[in-house]
């Protein structure tokens, strides 16, 4: 009896031992500290409320706290925080060269630090860093100014443009400015853009005219001045700002300057942030536009790097960033914009503002369209993406009053026709067609312009005819780059990895023309390394752009990918394995991962190549999750579907129809909307894919 307690009792506190182990030296759960720097910007309040709902749901204890823009409240925050024995800092600096103390007091209790959005500098104690990628923030405002003055079109103006920079001591603020101000140097010097006040005209003055704290009281007096002393007799035409809170006073003292006449009309006013208040004057006309930094995407890849450190995991990052000590472990997301255009399905569509949060109107069906019909024709059910496509533009269209033919060609030219002929025949208003050749359909579109119905493609542009009127894609080039620079980032080449490495080169259906510009996006990137030998194509082919069609795989079959990867792995790799293959989509990299996985990769001794895809096909993320595939560009279906929606309301209303450039079909430039896509791979699937709704954890499966 005496043996049988004692057994009870060891194993209580062998129990004891191990429940304790699972807990914080702070209380019964982990407790993460996430400090932001003010409530005074909306941004701020939706990164902390993000991160907080985010965090619990993982079932974290989190002490979330405000510090009204004071360095030494921040302070004295982080010294209780340690002192209450937190497991992870996340936090938000205000000044970021203020905190080497008192995070080496949490560094000498061993507790890690994540730096947010804000790099802290000068110190060896932080330990990872997430953010967007800044300098890419202000490259897009730098390219929105010269788009929206048509630069690039050969516009000489002059015109006048004044430059603001955030905080002198915000490290993010020099990225900002640098990125917009590389983007702009050329029309600067050339005198096509014109600062008048001399000031702000090279990244090295950045601090010069930069505005203490992000003040909107700042920004507007230097405004005021800038306008009574250089501006008293002209229009000023742009004025690049950084974020939305100078955005907001540079807006304050452009009201009170009178502008917002037909005389005087407001210039091109620039932001970051998409605070509410600033969407609220591009709605009004007085901002033009604020660079989109979704913090639920932002706040989800806080939540997975705080999870790996606490389970002692590989924290998730794609980068570094010199913060003058070390080279700290960094996680950068992708920016894109929001502007007049685009605010609706990029902000209220997808959940991140309501329509009342925004004081417009909540979507309600379009009187004039209802009881008309879009043809909607997709190429195959065959490949997951088409029939997100399809399902999610057939959903928008209903939800505002259309209705919906939505037929599959089941890749089949003659069956497409035949399906567009019918639609012609039944009067359908619109058609909107992602068609399978984009060289094969000039004959019954012909039809379908003397019937005046007009015709928007759908990803692939239809080439050869004057009757596709619009054309709706993702950037089709940039999906080519980010599987280019993605291939230079995993080797290293960029830091000076020589290797040589290995790579093969498949391309896209020779009749789909949107094959021509991933390649070209991927081998304009790749090209320096090929012919400099650090790549190496062994079988001699798809070395350039211009033999994309010779290395194409007809109908973007997975089988013919994978009978191509076959043969040059028995003809060019039996005695050594391949390091690379560039695959321009999901359907074409399932089927070469088949044929690695026959050649016996996937051990230590023959791992998986990087492998490259495009379209976040289910059955690809879960080759990403298996280690098979590296990564797959992502363009959001239900974003590309609110752009044609957006499209066939204007068309069928007489309205202007959004557009952000032109395609050449080798008959017309055809009026374009590109969207912007970015790339999922193991490190960020869950946070892109699940978060965001677009798969939920039981798709993936």
């Amino acid at each position: 009896m005496r043996r049988s307690i004692v057994t009870i009792l060891i194993a209580l506190l062998l129990l004891t031992a191990v429940f304790a182990g699972c807990q914080s030296s702070g209380g019964d759960k982990t407790v993460i500290g996430v400090l932001m720097p003010t409530k005074s910007l909306q941004r701020w309040n939706q990164d902390g409320d993000n991160m907080k709902t985010q965090l619990e749901a993982k079932g974290y204890e989190v002490d979330l706290q405000y510090a009204d823009n004071d360095v030494a409240k921040q302070v004295t925050q982080i010294e209780n925080m340690i002192t209450k024995g937190v497991d992870v800092l996340v936090v938000a600096s205000i000044d970021g060269g203020a905190l080497g103390g008192v995070l080496a007091d949490a560094k000498e209790d061993e507790i890690p630090v994540i730096a947010y959005d804000r790099l802290i500098m000068d110190t060896d104690a932080v330990d990872y860093y997430a953010t967007f990628d800044n300098e890419k923030v202000g490259t897009i405002q730098g390219e929105y100014i010269v788009e929206m003055l048509g630069l690039a079109d050969g516009e000489m103006g002059p015109f006048t443009m004044e430059v603001f920079a955030g905080s002198p001591d915000d490290n993010n603020a020099k990225f900002f400015n640098k990125g917009a101000i590389d983007v702009l140097t050329p029309y600067i010097e050339s005198g096509v853009l014109v600062i008048k006040s001399g000031q702000g005209t090279t990244n090295d003055e950045w601090q010069d005219i930069g505005i203490m704290e992000w003040k909107s009281e700042g920004a507007q007096a230097r405004m005021d001045n800038l306008l009574s002393g250089y501006y008293a007799d002209e229009n000023i035409d742009v004025v690049l700002s950084p974020n939305d809170s100078l955005a907001q006073g540079i807006a304050a003292s452009l009201d009170a300057a009178g502008y917002g006449s037909e005389s005087k009309p407001y210039p091109i006013l620039t932001g970051q942030d998409c605070d509410v208040n600033s969407v609220k004057n591009i709605i009004a006309g007085k901002q033009s536009m604020s660079v989109f930094k979704d913090t639920r995407t932002l706040a989800a890849q806080v939540v997975d790097m705080v999870v790996a450190l606490v389970s002692g995991e590989t924290v998730p990052v794609n980068g570094e960033y010199d913060n003058n000590v070390k080279q700290v472990p960094s996680y950068l997301c992708e920016p894109v914009f929001a502007d007049i255009e685009n605010y609706e399905s990029l902000l209220v569509e997808s959940g991140y503002y309501s329509a009342d949060e925004l004081g417009v109107e909540a979507a309600e069906p379009v009187e004039e369209v209802e009881g008309k019909t879009v043809g909607v024709l997709m190429p195959t059910k065959s490949l997951q993406r088409w029939n997100q496509d399809g399902d999610n533009m057939k959903t928008q269209l209903e939800e505002q009053g259309f209705a919906v033919d939505l037929q599959y060609a089941d890749n089949d030219v003659a069956k497409q026709v035949t399906q567009i002929e019918n639609m012609i025949t039944k009067g359908v208003d619109l058609l909107v067609v992602a068609s399978i050749d984009g060289g094969a359909l000039g004959g019954v579109l012909a039809d379908a312009k003397e019937e005046g119905i007009p015709v928007i493609a759908y990803d692939r542009l239809i080439m050869d005819t004057d009757a596709v009127d619009y054309y709706a894609t993702f950037d089709n080039e940039k999906v080519g780059t980010i599987q280019g620079e993605y291939i230079v980032e995993k080797l290293g080449l960029a830091n000076g990895e020589m290797g040589p490495f290995t790579m093969e080169v498949f391309a896209g259906s020779p009749d789909d023309n949107n094959a021509k510009f991933f390649n070209k996006g991927a081998i304009d990137v790749l090209t320096p390394y090929i012919e400099s030998g650090v790549l190496v194509i062994k079988s001699g082919q798809g070395t350039t752009n211009d033999e994309w069609q010779d290395i194409g795989i007809m109908e973007w079959k997975s089988e013919g990918a994978q009978a191509r990867m076959d043969n040059l792995l028995s003809g060019y790799y039996a005695d050594e394995n391949i390091d690379v293959v560039l695959s321009p989509n999901d359907s074409l990299a399932q089927g070469i991962a088949a044929s690695l996985d026959a050649a016996g990769y996937g051990s230590e001794s023959k791992p998986y190549p990087i492998l490259t895809g495009q379209d976040c096909d289910v059955n690809s993320v879960k080759n990403i999750i298996a280690g098979k595939q590296s990564m797959s560009v992502f363009k959001d279906t239900r974003t590309l579907a609110a752009q044609v929606v957006d499209m066939c309301i204007a068309i069928l209303t007489e309205q202007d129809v959004p557009v952000n450039g032109t395609y050449d079909n080798n008959v017309k430039d055809v009026p374009s909307y590109l969207c912007e896509p970015v790339f999922a791979d193991i490190e960020n699937y869950e946070s892109l894919l699940i978060d965001s709704g677009y798969y939920s954890a039981d798709d993936l499966k």
